[in-house]
């Protein structure tokens, strides 16, 4: 039996998409500033302890203290944590440690004896320097993050990749003084991760409602932009094959309406960032009651 012919409606002649400027949008945030904060201040309560374990190891004073906690894209972190040969991945949970090279180098040279003081500059550690760097000083970034976050200290791995080049990440940077000479830790973690400890974490410096998803700026709610609606025959739908084209009645730069949940919001306009689809807000959203 022949199949029939589809309607105009349906099939449409095949046309090269007009041409359109790619829009260069700011990345979304992953984490609200609450949820900085609060990693924050687990990490200063780390420091605190960091500062402890390693004045005891030394036997001599160290400070430490959180400086940043900020949102940023993977990419940016892997270029960050500087040399290879001190950086750390750890896990479970996953992220990454990064020591500066004069910091690593003096915690390694006390662990043989030296007493030279903190250098301003260091260098790449040996396969040696990174072994007795690992079996003797992450041990106690380890305990100090259990003690942080509350739970069991993290299991020392090979250095990990914090996911795509444009993933979200969370960089958070302390600074340790020895001696009057400071240099820098970074922790960096995946949106996952850092998402991960917040909802479970028990540590002292947590506040009984820093993390807690009941507060509106850290609710996840389902956003999608519509293309554009069209009713057809079922005879159509049953007959349509790959190429096809469905005319959806709209000009192509037309604003796409957004929907957040069930409710109609805003107005956007459709684009990309980098290689990916994106959309562009015009309109301010619309309070839940209006719609």
């Amino acid at each position: 039996m022949p199949t029939p012919p589809l309607s105009p409606l349906v099939r449409a002649g095949r046309a090269d998409p007009p041409d359109s400027t790619p829009y260069d949008f700011t990345r979304p945030r992953s984490f609200s500033d609450r949820q900085l904060r609060a990693t924050a201040d687990v990490h200063a309560a780390l420091a605190d302890g960091l500062a402890a374990a390693f004045g005891d190891a030394l036997g001599a004073p160290v400070a430490a203290r959180c400086t940043s906690a900020v949102e940023v894209l993977a990419v940016d972190v892997d270029r960050s944590l500087g040399d290879p040969t001190v950086r750390f991945g750890l896990g479970t949970p996953p992220f990454a440690l990064g020591f500066e090279t004069s910091l690593a180098l003096f915690l390694v040279e006390r662990q043989f004896g030296g007493t030279d003081p903190l250098p301003e500059k260091g260098r790449p550690l040996s396969d040696l320097e990174r072994s007795v760097l690992a079996h003797d000083w992450l041990p106690l970034v380890a305990v100090a993050f259990a003690e942080a976050w509350g739970g069991l200290p993290p299991r020392a791995d090979v250095a990990l990749p914090l996911g795509p080049p444009e993933a979200a990440a969370v960089a958070v940077d302390l600074a340790v003084e020895i001696d009057g000479r400071t240099a820098r830790l970074a922790f960096a973690y995946p949106a996952p991760t850092l998402r991960a400890l917040l909802e479970t974490a028990e540590g002292p410096a947590m506040a009984p409602d820093a993390v807690a998803p009941t507060r509106v700026d850290d609710l996840h709610l389902d956003v999608r932009a519509e293309i554009g609606r069209v009713r057809l025959p079922a005879g159509d739908l049953l007959h349509l094959a790959v190429g096809d084209v469905i005319p959806l009645g709209r000009p192509p730069d037309a604003p796409l309406p957004v929907w957040i949940g069930d409710r109609l919001r805003f107005d956007a306009r459709a684009g990309t960032r980098g290689a990916r689809l994106a959309l562009q807000v015009l309109t301010p959203p619309e309070p839940p009651s209006d719609r």
